[in-house]
């Protein structure tokens, strides 16, 4: 547990009582267990970047208990650093949320009667799949008629978008440094919490043990993962991934398509990013 330093600038000193403790922690209410399971950084990062910067309180063991009681917060127990949320939060707010892949569904470029098509196709399969009364032909015919549907929607994908991106789609993935991480927009999570909401991991922890960064690099393409940077008031900056906050529908996850960002026109963000 963080003790106070006599020589911190930032630590906020309240009266001993508890009208005032009680009132303090209305606006300091961020744990340092909360910023790092958040940012996924240790606590010697939050004693480098954030205590120096952002304003905190220094709960008492013999008060904590006291205060939790009178806020019904359980995780109050036990004392030690709480940071100013508004502060924290202000911070989050601030970071720059950057793209680089996006996953489009080819469904969402067919023409109505070719769409009608798809989805027919998969009903009837997944009637046939599910009643247990089809013979083995008929569900070989509705798997050829679905697979058909959706070779359709990948030629109407082609039509329909610049060959530039669909060419782009099939080497990208073996090419990311071709293309650069662009501004995402208006996108930044509104809080410590919203940035928890959403997900937010970093590369190093989707590679897991005994992963490559290579791997985790290309499922942060492949799912269009945007960039976070989250930047300290001291300059340093906390580089996290989340899912896209503004995904195009997708009907079938396993038909979308990553392609780069940077080659959609800009009437594609006009329509889906709001």
């Amino acid at each position: 547990m963080a003790r106070p330093k006599r020589d911190d600038p930032m630590l906020v000193r309240t009266p001993p009582t508890l009208h005032a403790v009680v009132t303090a922690m209305g606006d300091y209410s961020t744990r340092v267990a909360e910023i790092c399971g958040t940012l996924l950084v240790r606590r010697g990062w939050v004693d480098a970047h954030v205590r120096p910067c952002v304003h905190h309180v220094y709960l008492m063991p013999y008060w904590s208990q006291i205060v939790a009681q009178q806020i019904d917060r359980t995780d109050m127990r036990g004392g030690g650093l709480y940071y100013h949320t508004s502060e924290i939060d202000g911070i989050i707010q601030g970071a720059r949320v950057l793209r680089r892949s996006r996953v489009i569904d080819p469904a969402n470029y067919m023409p109505e009667g070719a769409r009608l098509r798809l989805e027919n196709a998969e009903h009837e399969l997944a009637e046939l799949t599910v009643s247990g009364d089809a013979t083995e032909g008929e569900i070989r015919a509705a798997v050829r008629g679905a697979k058909a549907a959706l070779a359709a929607a990948q030629e109407q994908v082609e039509a329909d978008l610049a060959p530039a991106i669909i060419a782009a789609h099939k080497d990208a993935i073996h090419h990311r440094g071709w293309f650069s991480w662009r501004e995402y927009g208006d996108q930044a999570p509104a809080s410590l919490a919203d940035l928890a909401e959403r997900g937010a991991t970093t590369a190093t922890v989707m590679a897991g043990w005994g992963g490559t960064a290579e791997e985790a690099a290309r499922e942060i393409w492949q799912q269009g993962m945007v960039r976070v940077e989250i930047t300290m008031p001291d300059g340093a900056v906390r580089a996290m991934v989340m899912p896209d906050p503004c995904p195009e529908p997708v009907r079938d996850p396993a038909a979308g398509l990553a392609v780069p960002a940077e080659l959609l026109p800009k009437e594609y963000w006009a329509k889906y990013i709001v």
